[in-house]
């Protein structure tokens, strides 16, 4: 594998201590209470766990955690879950944004440790810091930012768990497969959706060694971490699964970013809001049709 330079800088560092994120951070940390998560129970050691984190190096083969912030995703999550227990994540954290489809109790049942997520902005990357802070404090030794409609898996045969032990990188970058809806049957997505686009997406996805001051990029994408990264993961993306489901995601999405008062546009939302579940699909049948698309079923890699 090859690695990387490292993303983390001091002068990357200073420019995410401004005085607007810092009031977004300290809402988060207000609002999102994470006291009831008891893995580590001594107040002395979560402290200790932090700094360590900053000092030196978590050991490769520690404890791994994933994060995510999830809403109305529990037609997938379960499914989501599940694969990364089977990978060797040892704890799954997830907050819940004011899901009204059940998605915290199918976190549950499927052994994620789930806190409430109310509010309503979309400030995905001060959010997602601050689980991972919270792995970080109860031990974590990587973390694995994901999304409830991803499945995240090595370049080899190897689990996550078996690749995070042996390497010496820390940040493990991926490429963001497209997966469409064209259904081959089966009892889960990744059984029923084989076909994806040929060429990745523009944008990465990483697990980063855990660090008290990494900073995870808005968008859930790279993670500015202290050291080298490397190319060796792949995650399958089912974003689309139906049109009912793109176009509430779409229009949630929207609403929440709206309250961010941000410039920067959100095309794939944007580009559908307007248009019926009639006319999404057939809009989507047209573009498959001309797409370059690959079967490449998760089930063989």
């Amino acid at each position: 594998m090859r690695m990387r330079r490292p993303r983390w800088t001091l002068r990357r560092l200073a420019s995410n201590v401004r005085l607007s994120r810092a009031r977004i951070t300290l809402a988060v940390w207000r609002r999102i209470d994470t006291r009831g998560i008891r893995v580590e129970p001594r107040r002395w050691k979560r402290a200790s766990n932090a700094l360590l984190s900053v000092l030196r190096s978590p050991k490769s083969n520690g404890p791994i955690w994933a994060i995510t912030m999830a809403r109305n995703e529990a037609d997938i999550l379960g499914e989501t879950i599940d694969h990364l227990f089977a990978q060797g994540v040892d704890h799954v954290l997830v907050a819940d944004h004011l899901s009204r489809d059940g998605t915290a109790d199918v976190a549950r049942e499927h052994g994620a440790m789930v806190v409430a997520d109310e509010l309503e902005p979309y400030w995905q990357s001060a959010k997602m810091m601050h689980l991972a802070r919270v792995a970080v404090r109860h031990g974590a030794a990587w973390v694995i930012p994901f999304d409830a409609d991803e499945l995240w898996f090595s370049t080899d045969s190897r689990t996550l768990r078996d690749l995070l032990a042996v390497t010496d990188a820390h940040e493990l970058v991926g490429d963001w497969l497209q997966y469409v809806p064209i259904d081959c049957g089966g009892t889960t997505y990744a059984a029923r959706f084989q076909w994806r686009h040929v060429e990745p997406d523009r944008f990465e996805k990483a697990a980063f060694r855990a660090n008290w001051l990494a900073y995870i990029r808005q968008g859930n994408h790279r993670a500015s971490v202290p050291g080298p990264s490397t190319q060796c993961l792949r995650i399958a993306h089912y974003r689309y699964r139906t049109a009912g489901q793109m176009l509430r995601k779409a229009r949630e999405g929207l609403d929440a970013w709206t309250l961010v008062k941000s410039t920067i546009r959100l095309s794939p939302w944007e580009d559908v809001v307007h248009l019926t579940e009639e006319e999404l699909e057939e809009r989507t049948r047209a573009a498959l049709a001309s797409a370059e698309l690959v079967r490449d079923p998760v089930g063989e890699w």
